[in-house]
Order: C-alpha cells, then sequence, then structure tokens
C-alpha cells in the first residue's frame, strides 16, 4: 500500500565462499529465489527453515517442562517439609496394626471372620495398606459419636 516503508539492515560485511562468490543466508534463499530454475533450492532451504523452526519450538518446550517439573519439585519439596511431621510413620503404623490384630486374635474376632491362615496373612496385608485411612475414620466416627453423647 502507499506510503508502506521497509527497513532494510545491511551486514558490514558480506561472507563469501572460497571462489569469491558471496555466502546466502537460508533467508535470503527464501526471499529472493524465485524463479523457475531456483525453485529446488528455495524448497530446500524452506524445509530447513521448518526444521530449525520445529527444532527451536520443541527446545522452547523443553525448557518451559524442565522449569514447570523444576517448580513442582521445589513446591513438593516445600510441602513435604511443612507436611511431613504430620504424615504417619510407617514403623508406628506397623506397631499399630500389630496391636490391634493381636487384639482381634486375642478376641478370636479374627478366626471367627476367617479360618484359612493364609487368607488371616492376607487379610492383614490389605488392613496394612489401608490401616491409616481406616484409623482416621475410625476417629472421625468416634469423635462424632462422642460429640452426639455429649450434647444428648
Amino acid at each position: 500500500a502507499d506510503g508502506d516503508e521497509v527497513t532494510v539492515e545491511l551486514a558490514p560485511r558480506m561472507r563469501v565462499d572460497a571462489a569469491g562468490a558471496p555466502k546466502v543466508s537460508r533467508w535470503q534463499t527464501i526471499a529472493f529465489c524465485v524463479s523457475p530454475q531456483r525453485k529446488a533450492k528455495r524448497d530446500g532451504a524452506l524445509a530447513d527453515e521448518y526444521d530449525a523452526q520445529a527444532a527451536r519450538r520443541a527446545a522452547a518446550a523443553a525448557r518451559v517442562e524442565a522449569d514447570r517439573r523444576a517448580e513442582n519439585a521445589r513446591k513438593g519439596a516445600s510441602v513435604r517439609r511443612v507436611v511431613g511431621p504430620q504424615l504417619p510413620d510407617r514403623t508406628a503404623v506397623h506397631e499399630a496394626l500389630h496391636e490391634d490384630w493381636f487384639a482381634m486374635a486375642k478376641h478370636r474376632v479374627v478366626e471367627t471372620l476367617v479360618q484359612d491362615p493364609e487368607e488371616q496373612h492376607l487379610v492383614k496385608s490389605v488392613l496394612l495398606a489401608h490401616y491409616v485411612q481406616l484409623d482416621e475414620l475410625f476417629k472421625t466416627y468416634a469423635a462424632e459419636r462422642n460429640d452426639d453423647a455429649r450434647s444428648g
């Protein structure tokens, strides 16, 4: 359109090959090799440019992903420092289950519900896997029931 301007910055030196012919950059090839005789060269330069752009996008995406992972790791470490002391200790969980299991065995609850010793072992491993959640559930209902008893 009328009044449009184009600014062209010239390099202070022109790169040349061993024969003294100017070396043409990829963008120059894409911009100026428009004749049918130079189509193959231009198409090659375009393909190289698309590959280079894709590589830059992939590198940028990898940097973003690495930054995201680093930030998540930093946040995770921070949360673990804060929450860590509040989390149940595995040894304490094993000991608590062992005490509860012993009490159930003492009152023959386990044998009444599950006669086969192998199945008892499987039940115990399932309880261990969910012991913390079961313990929290029990505490919640026990506290709720205790509140009902006080208010009633």
